[in-house]
């Protein structure tokens, strides 16, 4: 329905809600030992997501009587509606189980690779912990503008409006270049200054200039992957992140355990490099 604010609203209510029961339940049962750590995780997400649901769902029953404007035929929840909600149901638990797997092996990896069982979770926390979130956090941005362009790309591919679809897909490339670019470098160049501003230590900042240069793949990747749930091609998308994930926990058995922690980069470079060229292929296709 194009109302943002409203969801936007709830998103960041269920950070809020999140960091902020994780915090006292962590306060709470930190004493306990890891196990309890680990429920006060997992029990300030669960809250969250059921408070953030109860939000959201009271929001919608206060708009339904604008959401009456939208009359769906009879085959609509028969037909249409399941053709996307099936196939996109399937894809993502099979996508969850692998990425499960995926971050149970990267650990692993490191430990047949000569490390002990702290070393290797040391080295797993060291990019995936540190070296990553802070690569990723300016791309919050990106995320936040490519959620909106799905309803967008959406109206112009109903209306079959291919003009406006490509029109419309360069400008937003072309701008998601520029940010993740001018990114790439500043996270190279002011890597220590970051690394020590976020973490109090430099240990990090190695990493971070190692992973500059794929930031424009990381961030772009994800316009595209919006774009295309636009044009309706939910399920490409999720087939090319199961590929991925496949070929990247083959990399994993195979580079981890040989040469460690570069090889878990490496990995990591195959990966956005598969995912953004998949994805910007089909892209291609699909606006033909």
């Amino acid at each position: 329905m194009r109302n943002t604010v409203k969801p936007a609203t709830d998103q960041i209510l269920e950070q809020i809600m999140k960091v902020t029961l994780i915090s006292l339940l962590l306060n709470y049962f930190m004493p306990c030992g890891l196990e309890y750590i680990c429920i006060s995780l997992i029990l300030g997400n669960i809250i969250s997501e059921i408070l953030s649901f109860i939000f959201i769902y009271t929001l919608y029953k206060f708009d339904k009587r604008e959401l009456q404007r939208f009359k769906p035929s009879k085959d609509f929840f028969e037909k249409r509606l399941l053709k996307i909600t099936i196939p996109v149901g399937l894809t993502s638990f099979i996508r969850s189980g692998l990425s499960t797997i995926k971050q149970v092996l990267i650990p692993l990896g490191f430990e047949k690779n000569g490390n002990t069982y702290n070393q290797a979770l040391s080295n797993y926390g060291l990019i995936s912990g540190m070296a990553l979130p802070l690569v990723l956090f300016p791309n919050i941005i990106i995320l936040a503008f490519s959620g909106l362009l799905i309803p967008e790309f959406s109206a112009f591919n109903t209306r079959h409006e291919t003009k406006r679809i490509i029109k419309n897909a360069k400008k937003v490339l072309k701008y998601s270049l520029y940010f993740s670019t001018i990114t790439a470098i500043l996270l190279f160049i002011f890597a220590n200054e970051f690394s020590y501003f976020m973490y109090k230590t430099t240990s990090v900042s190695l990493y971070v200039k190692i992973l500059a240069p794929i930031v424009p793949f990381m961030y772009i990747d994800s316009v595209v992957d919006a774009i295309l749930r636009g044009l309706n091609k939910h399920v490409e998308v999720l087939k090319i992140n199961i590929l991925d994930l496949v070929s990247s926990i083959i990399l994993i058995l195979i580079l981890i355990p040989k040469i460690g922690i570069w090889g878990y980069i490496g990995m990591i470079y195959y990966s956005e490099m598969l995912n953004f060229c998949l994805s910007y292929k089909t892209l291609a296709r699909a606006i033909k």
